[in-house]
């Protein structure tokens, strides 16, 4: 009796799997008033939520990746989600319409399972001492190479330096402290500097020890995770669109607002996240303030995965 159970399960979930597939909501071209002003809807959310006999459907679906002899998350499909995900069909986008922070956790796992270097140009503004810099207009261009273990990170302001002209981190070597060749007059000095020290603190919201694609994420996670807990995750999925800062690759955007309580010292209360269609990865990031004041915008930009980086990228000679 357990056997045809179990077969009559698989065969419901696959029927439900075959007509999520096949489906086809249509595309439309529009602007949005939220977010980044300038981004330009693909594809509005439009997906349904799920009912409660959908969601016994797709569990019932996910639990025969966990059937004895299998492990996870090596037994889940992974190749065909990640096409479906490629494509932008329904079964990643009724994911994010109805469990976004399990997509922030799948695209996560699937960061630590695929990268282990990369390269991008960085781009940045923030509200630092009650200041935009660079401006509201512009942004901090930064070439970056960020290696994960050991946690290295190598930077290099191609436009609007602060204090810093290039800067190299790895983690446990120089004291644990960053090597930086300043801006200005004193760019043929190499100086060692905390990485919580006055001068990075006063460079950004984050240090270059929280720098990068994947402490964005984790970070995001966290905060929403916690937030699930306390039962006040107010967090929504608003469509495929495309960013200008991005090059306007597509990507999934997600919003979180209000935050309950606000968060950080500058009382964030909305955040806003891009996902790449393609990798999951959080590759652009809004936060703003209780009045609605920009406090940062942050986006990963030519994003190029595990690249054959020289051995001296991460060393002083870089500098």
């Amino acid at each position: 009796m357990a056997r045809w159970f179990l077969l009559g399960a698989i065969v419901l979930a696959a029927g439900v799997g075959f007509y999520a597939y096949h489906r086809n909501d249509g595309q439309a071209d529009d602007s949005t008033s939220t977010g980044n002003q300038r981004e330009q809807v693909v594809k509005p959310a439009s997906i349904p939520k799920l009912t409660e006999v959908d969601r016994v459907r797709q569990e019932i679906l996910a639990n025969i990746a966990a059937l004895p002899g299998l492990g996870y998350p090596a037994a889940l499909p992974w190749p065909a989600l990640e096409r479906i995900g490629d494509k932008g069909l329904v079964p990643v986008e009724n994911l994010l319409a109805n469990d976004p922070l399990g997509f922030v956790e799948l695209a996560i796992d699937r960061y630590e399972r695929e990268v282990q270097s990369y390269s991008c140009v960085f781009l940045k503004r923030e509200r630092v001492a009650g200041k935009i810099y660079p401006s509201a207009t512009e942004f901090e261009v930064i070439r970056a190479y960020v290696r994960e273990k050991p946690f290295s990170v190598f930077m290099a302001w191609q436009e609007h330096p602060k204090l810093a002209a290039k800067v190299v981190y790895v983690e446990g070597e120089n004291n644990n402290e960053m090597l930086v060749r300043p801006s200005g007059l004193g760019g043929f000095l190499i100086v060692s500097r905390a990485v919580d020290g006055p001068d990075a603190k006063q460079s950004g919201r984050y240090t270059i020890a929280k720098m990068g694609i994947h402490l964005a994420m984790t970070r995001s996670y966290e905060s929403m995770k916690n937030a699930a807990e306390r039962g006040t995750l107010h967090l929504s999925y608003h469509g495929i669109v495309k960013v200008p800062e991005l090059g306007d690759r597509p990507c999934y955007k997600l919003m979180r607002s209000p935050q309950e309580p606000p968060e950080e010292e500058d009382h964030v209360n909305e955040w806003i996240g891009y996902y790449d269609c393609e990798t999951w990865f959080q590759v652009g990031t809004i936060l703003r303030d209780t009045e609605g004041r920009l406090l940062g915008e942050y986006y990963f930009r030519d994003v190029q995965i595990n690249p054959e980086i020289p051995a001296a990228q991460f060393t002083r000679k870089s500098l």
